[in-house]
């Protein structure tokens, strides 16, 4: 017997199949028995003319087909998340690599021309600080 957690997880995969295969059946029927499987078993009995048996069959397969469907899907997401997590290492490999470069050059550089590099710190806050200056100005009027 399908629990009341598998009918509702399952309930709209459930109603389509239900529409599909016996007939019209209102929103308001549908949402009166939801979640009770007794009753949508009535329900679709009165309207179908089937066994309880047939019925019930059926929405235990309704109910597995469904599953699987959701199996496979969070299976295919799986898959993705996975191909992405290896991309995003990759690329932060690649931006680490390139990183560690750059301060190595700065560094060489620094060592090689120690005044130069001083100057161009000096001068680089200075600008900076001109700059952070005028906007906080700029902001107060």
């Amino acid at each position: 017997m399908i629990t009341r957690d598998q009918l509702m997880g399952n309930w709209n995969d459930i109603v389509g199949s239900i529409k599909k295969k016996f007939g019209d059946f209102t929103a308001e029927e549908l949402a009166r028995v939801e979640g009770n499987f007794e009753q949508l078993v009535a329900l679709v009995q009165r309207k179908s003319g089937q066994s309880r048996e047939q019925i019930a069959s059926f929405l235990s397969e309704c109910c597995e087909t469904a599953g699987s469907s959701y199996g496979r899907v969070a299976n295919r997401a799986s898959h993705y998340v996975d191909s992405a997590e290896e991309v995003i290492r990759d690329q932060y490999g690649r931006v680490a690599s390139e990183a560690k470069r750059g301060l190595d050059y700065t560094a060489q550089s620094v060592g090689r021309r120690p005044l130069e590099a001083l100057a161009i710190a000096v001068g680089s806050g200075i600008i900076a600080g001109v700059l952070l200056g005028l906007s906080i100005s700029n902001r107060k009027r």
